[in-house]
């Protein structure tokens, strides 16, 4: 003998019902799941950039002293030779401009911060290139698209001093670099 149960349009519709709503229920935690990774991902994105004397990463982090000595002596004119630094990228998005601040001492002493189109000859203290002019003190300020643009990249720029500077004196610069929130590029997410 057979026994049938009767099977109701109203029960096979409350069967599809049911199983619609499990797996939509499923489908939407992990449409959230992934929308709360993304978020996490885009909320942990950093910005910034420092002057480093080390021309790799990682470049450290504060504000660089750069110190230009007299290298011809106390005897004659003094000599003071370019220096060669780095504006390195510390953030994990691409930069597009930063503020460069610099403080100049002795208070007679004026620098100029140059960059070059191709890679310095640093030995020579020479740019094949095209020079551009960053920041001339006694500008303390200023903003500038002169920047490592990929995250852990670096811009070499070099600081020279001239002005009325006393012979046993040291001149020093001093550089800061700040990056703004609206100076960077944002991520794009793809394959989402």
């Amino acid at each position: 003998m057979h026994v049938h149960f009767p099977v109701s349009r109203a029960g096979a519709a409350a069967s599809v019902t049911a199983l619609l709503l499990c797996t939509s229920l499923a489908a939407a935690e992990a449409a959230n799941r992934a929308q709360v990774s993304a978020a996490t991902l885009a909320s942990s994105a950093k910005w910034g950039a420092v002057a480093s004397t080390s021309s790799t990463a990682p470049f450290g982090s504060g504000v660089l002293s750069l110190p230009l000595p007299n290298t011809a002596g106390n005897n004659g004119n003094p000599v003071y030779s370019p220096k060669f630094f780095t504006i390195g990228n510390t953030g994990t998005l691409n930069v597009t401009g930063a503020a460069y601040t610099a403080t100049a001492s002795p208070a007679g002493a004026t620098f100029k911060i140059e960059a070059c189109s191709v890679t310095w000859n640093e030995t020579a203290g020479t740019c094949a290139g095209t020079l551009t002019n960053v920041l001339d003190t006694p500008a303390t300020r200023l903003i500038s698209s002169i920047v490592p643009t990929a995250p852990g990249s670096g811009v070499r720029l070099r600081a020279s001093v001239s002005g009325s500077i006393p012979k046993n004196t040291t001149p020093t610069l001093t550089i800061e670099v700040e990056v703004a929130r609206n100076q960077t590029r944002t991520a794009t997410v793809t394959g989402s």
